[in-house]
């Protein structure tokens, strides 16, 4: 609480949707300053969740005590600091968690790491360490997915006219598509261009239909 009225807006992470409302709940009660705070996870009603949202996005909430229903999507300038309770499980959502805060280019981010026992302690110290060596966990980024860059060919000629060599050498300007050969990008363009794509997501689109 020393924290959330020392700064204008701050998440509070909870890896666990009972943990954060048990957390909620007892902050609650010790709210004796009468800060506002509210409480967002997957399980609350849309209505709750937009209610919240829009009290945090017209700067009306000090706090906000959340799941993974916050890590992406919504971007508020006034977050100045997250606070993770319990170990992060993962390097990589501690980041996205940390991103949180200051969340504009060039801009530090500031978090708390709060373990709720000795073994968390060592989890997170672990943890920051793996952050300071950028070494994330999980699986390498793998090439740019074929299907995008069909999506991405079919809108740039739904567009109009393009040149193939300039769209191709444009793709491969993106980091994901660095390595993508002339070969393969022309299989791309084949494949939208003989109505493969098309035909593809029509199949789709009726498998949804008959699942609906």
């Amino acid at each position: 609480l020393r924290e959330v009225a020392a700064h204008r807006t701050t998440l509070i992470f909870h890896n666990t949707r009972a943990q954060a409302e048990l957390f909620f709940r007892d902050l609650w009660l010790a709210n004796e300053d009468g800060l506002p705070i509210g409480i967002h996870h997957g399980s609350l009603a849309r209505e709750s969740r937009q209610k919240v949202e829009a009290a945090m996005a017209e700067g009306r909430l000090r706090a906000v005590v959340c799941t993974g229903s916050l890590d992406l999507g919504i971007d508020w300038g006034d977050v100045d600091l997250v606070i993770q309770v319990g170990a992060p499980r993962n390097v990589k959502r501690l980041v996205q968690r940390i991103g949180r805060a200051n969340h504009r280019y060039n801009a530090p981010s500031k978090a708390l790491l709060v373990p709720a026992n000795r073994f968390e302690v060592v989890e997170c110290k672990a943890a920051l360490d793996a952050v300071r060596d950028r070494a994330l966990d999980g699986e390498p980024r793998g090439p740019g997915p074929r299907d995008v860059l069909c999506q991405h060919i079919l809108l740039t000629a739904c567009a109009g006219p393009f040149d193939a060599v300039e769209l191709f050498h444009e793709v491969r300007s993106a980091g994901p598509y660095a390595g993508l050969s002339r070969a393969g990008f022309d299989d791309a363009l084949d494949f939208v261009a003989t109505g493969g794509y098309a035909l593809r997501a029509y199949d789709r689109w009726q498998r949804l239909k008959e699942t609906a």
